[in-house]
Order: C-alpha cells, then structure tokens, then sequence
C-alpha cells in the first residue's frame, strides 16, 4: 500500500463496480491512478488522492447520465471532451479537472486529437469578491475565542489532574470528588460515559454528579469539544496567518521548543508545509508567548490539554501524532462501541473544519453586524483577516495584493475614500482645460499669447489645443511623445468650442468600438480613454450641444479622427 511523504498510508481507492463507466475504462483509470501514487509518481499525499478519485467518478458519472457513455478511453472525441468542459462546474474545474487531466494523459490510451484537446489549458474559475473581518470585529472574535480555549484548558487539566487524584485514592469513598472520579475513569477506559447493564441508556449517577445524562457532558470533561477545536484553529488563523490545510496537518513532531525551557518567554518553532509552494513548500514559524493571547499561548494550551489523550490512545494501541484531538460534534451510538474513532482530528480531506463546527463556534462567539445580523465565519475569512490587516504568511507581497486584498470586500470598502480623493486630485491636476468661449475671451490662466495662438489654431491638434508641447507633463517635463488619446489627461491640452465636433466624433467611434468588442480583453485598451472623453463631455456639455457639434463634424474632422484611431500620428 502507497504512503505519504508524511509516512501515512495514502489509502484505498475502489474502482470497482460500484464507479460508473465501462470495466476497460477504470482498469486503465486505476492504473493510472496507482502509477501517479507510487514511488516517483506526481502525487504525494492523501487529499490529492481524493480529489483525483472523486473527479474521476463524476468524469465518468457524466458521461454515463448525459448519454454519451463510453466504451474505452480511445472513443473520447474532443468535441466530447470539450462538452465535458462547458457542462463542469467552475468549482470543479479549479480543483479537480487537471488531477483528471493527469490521469488520462497518464493511461496513453487517448487519441492524438483527444490529447491535444486534454493539454489545452482551461479557463481559471475568477476567484469572487470575499468577506473579512474588520479590525473591531477580529478583535472581538479574539477576545471570545481565547476565553473559549482557556476555559476548555481549564476544565480538561483539571479533569485529569483529578482522575489522576482518583486513582491514587485520595478521595474518601461516596463523596462527590469520588464519585467524580468513579465516571472520570469509566470515560478513560471505555470511552463512554457509565450506562444501564438492562437499558443501555446513561446511568442516573451521571445525571447527579454531572448535571446531565448526555454521554458528551462526561465525555467533555476529558476532551476538547468539535466547536473548542474550532476555536484553537480559528486563533491559529488569526494570530499567524496560517491557512486551514496547514493548520489540520500539524503534529507534535512539527512543534519543538527554541528556548532552553527556562526563560519567562517561552519560545516555539513550528515546522509548515505547504505543498502548493513546490520547492518553497517547507517553512518555520517562531511563536513567543508574550501574554496569554497570543498564538504560542494557543500552541501550549493544545499540546497541554491534548497531552493526556494522546497517551490514553498510544495505551489503547491507536496511537495519535495530531496536534489537534478532539470529540465530534455529535456521537451517533459511537460512544457505547468504546470506539477509538471516536476521538478525532480536524481531516484535512475535506479541507476545512466542519460546516456543524464553525456554525456552532459562530453562534457561540454571537458576533453580529450593523444590521444586528449574525456574522458566520469560517478559517478562511479569519486568515483572510490576518493577511489583509497584517501582511503575507506563506505567501508573496505580489499574491497578498493581487489574490487576498485586492478581491477583499473590507479592504475594497476600507480603500474607497482614498481611491476616490485620490482620483480627486488627479483630476484636478491631469485633465484637459475646457473652455466655453474662445480663449481670448475665457477667464482661464491662459497668458494672452498663448490664447490668441488657440484661437488662431497655431497650436491644434487632432483633437483640442496643447499651450505647450515642448514640456510635457506626460514625458517627464521633455517634448510630447504621447498618442493624442492621452491629451484628454494632460493639463496642457485646452479644448474650446470649435473643436467640440471633432471630440464628440472621436467619442462616437469609441462607443461604436466598446458595442462591437464588448467585454473582450481588446476593448481594454480602448476603455480609459472612452472614459476620459465620455466623463468630459456629461461634465462640461449639454446633449444638445453635442448632437449639433456632431452634424457639424466636417469631413477633414472625421478623416483626422479615423487616422488617428488608426496610429497614423503616433510617435
């Protein structure tokens, strides 16, 4: 059986009847799939191989339920392919298709068109417009969430502390510490709470010492609950940045100490991986324990309160490295097996706590908005918090701009006013001067030369006027080299009355331009300056003014205009 580069057992894959499509198909499938598993194959850990399998079934699922089953691999057409393609979700292409991809290229049983086809890179589903938290609100959820943790520290140090008191027969016989103790270790060796021999249904004891006859309330006492876990890896994200498939996969052997164990700064360095940064995948964090709200406060209190568990599994013969074991959020019967699956880690195949977890933490913390609505967070709202506020964690300064802030609703709300002033000043200080009467004539900071040479069309260009060619504020100060389109942002260009039929035509074959190529990547280079001319028109002139300059556009207007549309002036 494969194993992880983590020395985990990569598992079993079925692809027997119960997969759809033909019998030679997912032969060669799984084939391909063990091949790309096995020792200097692409893939190295358990979640990969998941999501391999699971887009191997709804390939195949896809094409049984949209009639177009295949036989064998070498029936796939690129026009079947490629309908494949258009009905998959986005979802599913960014996180599925190339490992399917991988597999058929990896079986050599496609057509040579087919494969053709297959290498062609898909579209990138556009990653949306996500939510953080403001700094009040993380700062809050903080504040809760440490109090969540200590107090889950609290009970289950002195849980154990007390069963170990119970067993060395400290407490006198019937008191209530001893009976406390009594259902303490009935948990640590039957991983259940005491139950009825006749009615299997938790003993009445355990309603009296405990307050209730719910299995989870005695089994709590010993270990983290699925909402506390949730708490230590929100404070992860939080604190450090660090994503939920880093946060699931730590173990003990990543935490080591980097003090000598005796200063008042307790010091912890923490061995990353993260396997999407290839060659970088490797890193370390240190974490000093300044107070205790801080991260390394966090990292101690879980290796603490999960110390003991750790030693009841290895005692158990199901020994655990996880940092992180808690309880699930519900037991389903599991407790009356005494099974060992019922103590748990985060599972970092489905790549994130569960939905039940962080809804449950959610409500707990009860933060809410403006609107007095509940504000449901998860790991990667909270991490997302943490790199737009504070900076990249695993990541690069390009990426934190481009992929977290940039598409971030808090830092776009946040950013608005200084993007708007901004865009304030520059207008004031890179836009065309328009004037409504002749230069002569305007109040404007025009020196009379200068206006008699606009009126006289000594300083025309195709569309408008330029008081100064030689000192451009678009070349560094030096003679103007730039397309006539940028006059519109320069503070040299004036633009006065005669000239209006010339700039609306010229804004007509924009709008002509931005109809016919619409959203393509071709219209961008178009856009600012349609944008310019448009917002410089709705400013500065009626649409009745406009629709007369635009019947007075003469034929040597349009013919500057189109040769100028078409680079004959450029530089």
């Amino acid at each position: 059986m494969p194993v992880s580069e983590r020395g985990e057992s990569l598992g079993v894959w079925d692809f027997g009847d119960e997969m759809p499509g033909a019998l030679v198909i997912r032969t060669a499938l799984a084939a391909a799939f063990a091949d790309a598993l096995d020792v200097g194959g692409p893939w190295r850990s358990k979640s990969t191989a998941l999501a391999a399998f699971n887009g191997c079934k709804h390939f195949l699922r896809w094409f049984s339920e949209s009639g177009r089953e295949l036989s064998h691999l070498r029936d796939l057409t690129p026009a079947a392919w490629n309908a494949y393609l258009i009905a998959t979700p986005a979802s599913v292409v960014t996180a599925r298709l190339s490992l399917v991809k991988t597999l058929l290229r990896r079986t050599g049983q496609l057509t040579p068109a087919t494969l053709r086809a297959v290498d062609v890179r898909s579209k990138r589903h556009e990653a949306a417009v996500q939510q953080s938290l403001t700094k009040e609100q993380a700062k809050a959820v903080k504040r809760t969430l440490h109090r969540i943790v200590a107090d889950a520290h609290r009970r289950i140090l002195n849980s154990w502390q007390h069963l170990e008191d119970y067993r060395a027969g400290v407490f006198a016989e019937g008191t209530l510490d001893e009976r406390l103790g009594r259902i303490l270790a009935h948990v640590a060796d039957h991983l259940d709470a005491p139950r009825s021999a006749a009615t299997a249904h938790v003993t009445g004891e355990v309603q009296r010492v405990i307050g209730s006859r719910d299995s989870m309330r005695a089994m709590e006492r010993l270990f983290l609950r699925g909402e506390e876990a949730a708490a230590v890896m929100s404070l992860f994200a939080l604190h450090e940045g660090w994503n939920p498939g880093v946060i699931m996969g730590l173990t003990i052997r990543d935490v080591t100490r980097a003090d000598d164990g005796e200063i008042d700064l307790p010091t912890y360095t923490v061995a990353l991986d993260k396997p999407r940064r290839g060659r970088q995948r490797h890193m370390t964090n240190n974490l000093v324990e300044t107070s205790s709200r801080t991260g390394a406060a966090v990292l101690r209190m879980t290796i603490e309160m999960t110390a003991s568990t750790r030693d009841l599994l290895a005692a158990r013969g199901a020994p655990s490295e996880r940092l992180l074991i808690h309880l699930p959020m519900s037991l389903n019967g599991r407790g009356r097996r005494g099974d060992d699956t019922l103590l748990i880690s985060p599972n970092p195949l489905r790549g994130s706590v569960t939905t039940k977890q962080m809804r449950a933490l959610s409500a707990q913390v009860g933060l809410r908005d403006e609107n007095g609505e509940l504000v449901a967070f998860n790991l990667q709202m909270l991490r997302r918090t943490t790199v737009t506020q504070t900076g990249p964690q695993g990541h690069t300064e390009a990426t934190n701009a481009n992929v977290y802030r940039l598409k971030d609703k808090q830092v776009r709300a946040e950013s608005q006013p200084v993007f708007e002033q901004g865009l304030r000043e520059a207008l004031a200080h890179a836009e065309a001067t328009v004037l409504k009467t002749a230069a002569r004539a305007a109040t404007s900071d025009l020196d009379p030369e200068t206006a008699q040479k606009i009126d006289d069309g000594v300083l025309d260009t195709p569309v408008g006027s330029c008081k100064d060619v030689e000192h451009s504020p678009l070349n560094k100060g030096q003679r103007c080299n730039a397309s006539f389109l940028m006059c519109f942002s320069c503070s040299n260009a004036v633009v006065v009355p005669r000239q209006l039929p010339r700039i609306v035509y010229l804004h007509h074959r924009l709008d002509t331009l931005r109809r016919s190529l619409g959203d393509s990547p071709a219209w961008e280079r178009w856009m600012p300056h349609w944008l310019r001319i448009t917002d410089l028109l709705d400013r500065h002139f009626t649409d009745a003014e406009r629709a007369a300059a635009f019947g007075k556009a003469t034929p040597v207007d349009t013919t500057l205009i189109d040769a100028m549309l078409n680079k004959r002036y450029d530089i």
